[in-house]
């Protein structure tokens, strides 16, 4: 039988590192609030899992609410298809901030892809943004382009040349 982590090592890209060369992953066996059991040892996950656990693991009332989910269905696809939850979320958002509308995104990178679309959308024929050079939006292709640092060559955006209609700049300057 193959060791899991070797079987990890094998077929598993992670974020942020080579697939033909990857650094070395570690096992997590239990979580907690801010901890987690590494190798035995305790831990204290300061990224909270890159920024997604700011309530901490294993929260009593998040855990009784994803629960109570999972007993109707865990998870479905938001493209032409919604659910009562949602619903009812998007109602509070809209209730608590004003605006009309509400987008439901995954992660920070694709909230950044998505506010660029809406913002087009907004102002036909307007297809040009500023940027902070430097400053973290996501990490995908798009990002990457919008916020690379000054001499980096961007990635390119599948079907538009890189740095079609992005202007990046440093603090200060005009």
């Amino acid at each position: 039988m193959i060791d899991p982590l070797d079987w990890d090592r094998a077929h598993l890209w992670h974020p942020y590192t080579s697939l033909t060369a990857p650094t070395p992953t570690r096992p997590v066996t239990a979580a907690s609030g801010v901890r987690l059991e590494i190798d035995g040892r305790e831990a204290i996950d300061a990224m909270s899992s890159w920024w997604a656990t700011i309530h901490g693991y294993r929260h009593p009332v998040l855990d009784d609410a994803v629960r109570r989910q999972v007993a109707d269905f865990s998870h479905v696809m938001f493209g032409g298809l919604t659910h009562e939850p949602a619903i009812r979320l998007g109602q509070q958002l809209v209730s608590i901030t004003g605006l009309p509308h509400v987008f439901f995104a995954d992660s920070g990178s694709v909230s950044v892809e998505v506010a660029m679309k809406m913002a087009m959308q907004a102002r036909p024929g307007r297809t040009r943004f500023l940027t902070v050079r430097g400053g973290y939006h996501g990490d995908t292709f798009g990002r990457d382009e919008r916020v690379r640092p000054r001499g980096r060559p961007a990635h390119p955006v599948v079907g538009r040349p890189a740095g079609a209609g992005v202007r990046s700049t440093a603090a200060g300057d005009r």
